[in-house]
C-alpha cells in the first residue's frame, strides 16, 4: 500500500546498517531539489499503529534532516507500507525481506553485508541458502562472514580506511578466523604499506596478540603452565 505521510516522529529504526552521515546530506540536497524519488519501505504494527523502517534508513534520516529547517517543516513523502501483527514483523519472512532489501544494494560496503547476512546466519540460514538469496558463490558468503568476526576495532580501522580494498579484508578475516591471536590491524596495514607491485603482505612480519596466543597455548597445547609462562616470555 502506497501512502503519503507527514509525520516523521512515528517511524521507528532497527537498523543494522551503519548511517553515512555523507549519504544523508547528499540525498537531503537531493530531496529538497526534485523530492523523494523512491518510496520508503515501512511496516505498520496493526495493534498499535507503529511504524518500522524495513528499507530506506538513509532517505529517511536525510527526510528528518530537512525537517529541522523551518522551509521543509512536517514535509509530506511517500512510503509503501505493509500491515501485519507484532508477531508477523517479528517473523523469519519479514526479517529476512529487511534484510535482503538493504543487503542488495550496490553501495553496501563489506562490513555492512557481512553483518547482514551473519543476521540471517543467526535465523538459521545456511550459507548455500544465503548465496542463493543474494545470487554470489558460497564461498563468497563465506568469506564475507568471516568478516564480520573480527574485532570492532578492526572494524572501525576499515571503515575509516578507504584504500583497503574487499580481497584483502577477506585474506585479514580468514587468517584471524584460524589465528585469533595475530593482530588483524598490523595485517591490513602491511597490505597498504608494501609497494604496489603485486606482491602479498609478508604474513611473518604480523604481530600476535599475546594474550589471544597465551589462551590458545592453554587450552590446545600439552605444555604446563611454566612452560606456558616460558614460551610467552620468549616473544
Amino acid at each position: 500500500m502506497l501512502k503519503n505521510l507527514y509525520d516523521l516522529s512515528k517511524i521507528k529504526e532497527d537498523n543494522y546498517r551503519q548511517i553515512d552521515e555523507q549519504m544523508v546530506e547528499d540525498l537531503a540536497a537531493s530531496i529538497a531539489e526534485v523530492g523523494l524519488q523512491e518510496p520508503i519501505k515501512l511496516f505498520e504494527i496493526k495493534e498499535t499503529k507503529e511504524l518500522y523502517v524495513i528499507s530506506g534508513h538513509h532517505r529517511l534520516r536525510a527526510m528528518k534532516k530537512l525537517s529541522e529547517k523551518p522551509e521543509y517543516k512536517n514535509p509530506s513523502f511517500q512510503a509503501f507500507i505493509i500491515q501485519g501483527t507484532t508477531k508477523e514483523y517479528q517473523s523469519r519472512p519479514t526479517f529476512i525481506n529487511a534484510v535482503m532489501s538493504n543487503s542488495m544494494r550496490k553501495d553496501l560496503e563489506i562490513l555492512d553485508r557481512a553483518h547482514a547476512w551473519q543476521k540471517l546466519r543467526t535465523m538459521g540460514m545456511k550459507a548455500s541458502e544465503i548465496a542463493n538469496m543474494v545470487n554470489k558463490d558460497k564461498r563468497t558468503v563465506e568469506m564475507t562472514l568471516n568478516v564480520d568476526l573480527l574485532p570492532e576495532k578492526t572494524k572501525q580501522y576499515i571503515r575509516k580506511e578507504s584504500r583497503l580494498k574487499d580481497s584483502q579484508i577477506y585474506k585479514v578475516a580468514a587468517r584471524y578466523k584460524r589465528e585469533s591471536w595475530i593482530d588483524p590491524i598490523e595485517m591490513l596495514q602491511n597490505f597498504l604499506n608494501e609497494k604496489r607491485q603485486g606482491a602479498v603482505a609478508k604474513s611473518s612480519t604480523i604481530r600476535i596478540n599475546p594474550p589471544a596466543f597465551k589462551c590458545r597455548l592453554q587450552s590446545e597445547s600439552d605444555l604446563s603452565e611454566s612452560q606456558v609462562d616460558q614460551v610467552m616470555r620468549l616473544l
